[in-house]
């Protein structure tokens, strides 16, 4: 596994969409058919895999974007803010009959978020065989379920690649206890949960028998986000508890997508697993402090400075 991850020649490959995010401030959430004013703050460029594919260029790992976009204004915003922040776009798709996804975002005075999304329903595609050789030569390839099996040959293309060597990690978010999930998690190498669904998935049995019996079926390490509480990561070594860094949330979007991707970073710098931990955890931590889904876009340094002005509470 450490050989992979730190072949220098190796890279990571993000296979989802970008999308358009449409922030809007309230003093308060409105009751139930009340009419209230809300401030627009501004758009965004949102999306849980590109939000991941730019935080994983700023830390300046050579990061690839297999997505779908349009040939419209929303495109080409996504797409220059992408390549600003460093993605390789080089095996990205046009398909003018996708619907790119638009989120609003509502922030109340007191922190309170909620989020409406659109849905990107009805479009499939295929890996090319140039994004096939991409995906083989890949270290990680970091996805979701929801997004990888809209891919006709895409449990195909997942099970070569991993044969080739690449580690696959999905965010589970919306995951169903299905059989067609139950199929993509057979090939999963890094579960990326919260806590919510990893309720869900585990059906009242304790965390740890349940990661247990993960990490027996076939993967490497499962990661649970818990928000205010922290997260633990489960390995076939080792269980490590690090609770969340004391801050004042400001906006909560994006942290997860921040903390899973930098997971991914320390992972690929061959870091040990509590060094990954705490990382992620300083990440995410500076992400919710300031508004907007990319706003856990950092170098390295950025992060550690806030390290040390925010000082993590010690692993358990």
């Amino acid at each position: 596994m450490n050989e992979a991850i730190v072949n220098p020649e190796r890279y990571v490959v993000a296979v989802g969409d970008g999308g358009v995010d449409h922030y809007y401030a309230l003093s308060r959430w409105p009751d139930l058919g009340e009419q209230i004013l809300c401030r627009p703050m501004g758009d965004y460029v949102g999306g849980m895999i590109s939000n991941a594919s730019s935080t994983l260029a700023g830390y300046g790992r050579h990061t690839y974007l297999i997505g779908t976009t349009t040939h419209s204004p929303e495109g080409d915003f996504i797409l220059k803010t992408l390549g600003e922040a460093g993605v390789d776009l080089s095996h990205h798709n046009y398909d003018d009959d996708y619907t790119i996804v638009v989120c609003n975002i509502y922030l109340t005075d007191s922190g309170e978020r909620t989020i409406f999304v659109g849905l990107d329903e009805g479009c499939t595609f295929r890996f090319t065989p140039e994004q096939q050789k991409l995906l083989n030569g890949a270290a990680f390839i970091y996805t979701t379920m929801n997004k990888i099996e809209l891919y006709e040959n895409g449990y195909e293309a997942i099970a070569e690649a991993r044969e080739h060597g690449a580690l696959v990690t999905y965010d589970l978010e919306s995951y169903e206890d299905d059989e067609r999930h139950q199929k993509y998690l057979g090939l999963c190498d890094i579960i990326f949960v919260n806590d919510h669904d990893f309720a869900h998935m585990a059906h009242g049995k304790e965390e740890a028998v349940y990661c247990k019996t993960l990490l027996e079926n076939g993967a490497k390490m499962v990661v649970i986000t818990k928000g205010g509480e922290g997260c633990s990561v489960y390995s076939k070594e080792m269980i490590v508890n690090q609770p969340a860094c004391p801050v004042k949330p400001v906006d909560t979007t994006g942290a997860g997508d921040t903390f899973n991707s930098s997971f991914v970073y320390g992972l690929t710098q061959g870091w040990c697993l509590p060094k990954v931990t705490a990382f992620a955890t300083a990440a995410a931590a500076r992400c919710v402090t300031m508004v907007g889904s990319r706003s856990g876009i950092a170098t390295l340094e950025e992060v550690e400075a806030f390290v040390k002005e925010h000082p993590l509470p010690p692993q358990r």
